[in-house]
This record gives C-alpha cells, sequence and structure tokens, in this order.
C-alpha cells in the first residue's frame, strides 16, 4: 500500500509516498529526506518556533470579565482539588466571585473535570516537587504552562527556539542530540511530547533514551497524528496530518500503543486531541481539484467554519479525532 503526497510548503520539491509493512501495519515514509533537505524543512519561520502559539502557555483566562473570572475560579478548584495542584496560587477575583466558583464546583466537579481533560489534555496530574521535561518543546509555551503549574521544567529540542519569555523565567533548554542528555540528566517525573515522534527518524530509539530519562514511575504523555483517522482516510493524501515529508512515521492507535508497550511502557490513558485540521485538509483538496490559485476563502464563511468545528468537537468524543493523545507510566525498572 503506498500514498503520494506533495513535499511540504516550503521544503525540496519531490514526491513522497506512505508506505504500509503488511506484517506489522507500521505506516511510514519513503525515501525519507537527506540531512540537507531535512535542515531547509524547518527555518526559522517554522510554525511551532513562532511567538503565535503562546496561548497555550496560559492556565486562566485573561479576561475581566465576571464570567472569566468565574470560570478561572472554577478552573482553579478544579486543578486543586482533582489535579493535585494543592499549591497553585488562585487567580485575582472578587470575594464574591470565589464564594460563588466555589459553590459551583461543589455539584459539578466531577463533570468540570471531565471537561477539562476534554478540552485541556496536556495538563498532567499534580506531582509536588515534580521535574519534568518537554521534548521537542518549539517556542517553549508548554514549558510556560508546566511552570506556571508548579513544575520544575526542562525542555530538549534540536536547537533553541524558545521566545525570551522561557528565558525570563528561568528555564533550561537542552538543545542537541537525545542520547547526550541522557548521559547528563534524568530522574523525570514527568516528559512531555506533543507532535514530535512522528518527527524523529528512529521512534523506537527515542522512547529507549526517554524512558531512561524517567525516574520510576515516571509518566510519558505524548500526542501524534492518527493515520486511521476519519479525516485521513476521507482526504486521503491531502490530509494535513501527513505533513510530508517532515512526518516520518504515521501511527495509529495499534502501532503506537503497540510500540509504547514493546519499549516497557504501560498506556494508562488513551484520548483525542479536539483539535481538528479539517478546514485546512478541505481547502487542500478543493485546491488539487479546481483551477490553480484558488485559496479556500469561502472557508471563511461563518456557516462551513461553524459546520467544521461542530464535526471536529464530535469526532474525538466518537473516538474518531485527528490526534491520539497517549498517557504512559514507566514500566519495571532498568
Amino acid at each position: 500500500m503506498h500514498l503520494e503526497a506533495p513535499g511540504a510548503a516550503g521544503g525540496p520539491a519531490r514526491i513522497s509516498r506512505v508506505l504500509k509493512c503488511r506484517p506489522c501495519s507500521f505506516r511510514f515514509t519513503h525515501p525519507r529526506p537527506s540531512p540537507e533537505e531535512t535542515a531547509r524543512l524547518y527555518p526559522e519561520t517554522y510554525g511551532p518556533y513562532q511567538r503565535g502559539g503562546l496561548s497555550g502557555s496560559e492556565v486562566f483566562n485573561r479576561g475581566a470579565s465576571t464570567r472569566d473570572r468565574i470560570k478561572n475560579r472554577l478552573k482553579w478548584c478544579v486543578l486543586r482539588q482533582r489535579y493535585g495542584y494543592a499549591d497553585l496560587p488562585p487567580p485575582p477575583a472578587s470575594a464574591a466571585v470565589n464564594r460563588l466558583g466555589d459553590l459551583l464546583h461543589r455539584p459539578l466537579g466531577g463533570l468540570l473535570y471531565r471537561a477539562m481533560r476534554y478540552y485541556y489534555p496536556r495538563i498532567p496530574q499534580g506531582r509536588p516537587g515534580g521535574k519534568a521535561l518537554d521534548v521537542g518543546c518549539g517556542n517553549g509555551a508548554h514549558l510556560l504552562l508546566l511552570k506556571r503549574l508548579g513544575w520544575e521544567v526542562a525542555g530538549f529540542d534540536l536547537a533553541d527556539h524558545t521566545v525570551p519569555e522561557v528565558r525570563a523565567a528561568g528555564i533550561r533548554v537542552h538543545t542537541g542530540a537525545l542520547e547526550e542528555l541522557v548521559s547528563r540528566a534524568g530522574g523525570f517525573d514527568l516528559i512531555t511530547m506533543w507532535h514530535v515522534l512522528e518527527h524523529v527518524a528512529n521512534p523506537r530509539q527515542t522512547l529507549r533514551s526517554l524512558r531512561r530519562l524517567l525516574a520510576p514511575e515516571g509518566v510519558l504523555m505524548l500526542e501524534v497524528p492518527c493515520s486511521d483517522s476519519l479525516a485521513a482516510k476521507l482526504f486521503g493524501r491531502h490530509w494535513v496530518g501527513y505533513d510530508l515529508p517532515r512526518h516520518l512515521s504515521h501511527f495509529s492507535v495499534k502501532t503506537a500503543r503497540r510500540l509504547l508497550d514493546e519499549e516497557g511502557f504501560a498506556v494508562v490513558r488513551q484520548g483525542w486531541s479536539w483539535k481538528q485540521h479539517l478546514p485546512a485538509s478541505l481547502s487542500r483538496a478543493r485546491q488539487a481539484r479546481t483551477r490553480p490559485g484558488s485559496d479556500g476563502r469561502w472557508l471563511e464563511h461563518p456557516v462551513p467554519r461553524f459546520c467544521l468545528r461542530a464535526v471536529g468537537h464530535l469526532l474525538p468524543l466518537a473516538g474518531a479525532g485527528e490526534a491520539i493523545h497517549l498517557t504512559a507510566l514507566k514500566r519495571g525498572v532498568e
């Protein structure tokens, strides 16, 4: 089985294929880009390096309305009582807002907790005094989030692309090869890896290195595109989750869980990201079927955008999201 797709925007002109191993069902990109091509695929303008994603570093809403302050108080109650962040400072609010938030949390706490796990799947359970490492930290948004939640935080990436706020927060970012970090650091209680495993040349070796970096009973949280998703099947080579040739591996739930199990991890939670790429995939498919230069502006109309957002929220609830979210415990001892 193979699927052809053009190279990523800004990358070298090429045709890449997604091949599938018949015995194990694992999908991978062929041919793989050379080191020189790879360097061109990750320029300074690469999306995850930009400031635009810093909104993901916020725990609470910045709005000053009463509604936002009530929502912030409810979030704080959930984070403190359900996630275990007992020392998290409360967001600023009046005494009346705090009383109302506390009153609403009592009957709604369980429902609010499930809602937060859905909308904020990257927030880990708290661990007092815990050390966390974000692998492939990009602009550093998740580093700032973990820091604000009380974690002792470090980052890792091939090069430091973090924004000044990360450096101002005193967060160290390790660069170079992951295997080098293993030799000089470790004992992390939490390692996070958001849309990174599909980029690495050897996912199995990467997971082995992460396992060595984790403390006993350490937690690994990762997210990867799901190549068996409904969107991938519907849009085929136009699905943005393939992102060829940057993505070297293409995981299904089965292959992702099997790889984690074989490398000494026990999956304790599986979920789906509610952030979908349906408009982008639809726009790409439309451009391929219409005249050159078509930009898909019709998607900016409120009605189709509302429909796509609605579908995007329903798919993960139905277990058919575009990205798999897995939480796994380090199993056994070295």
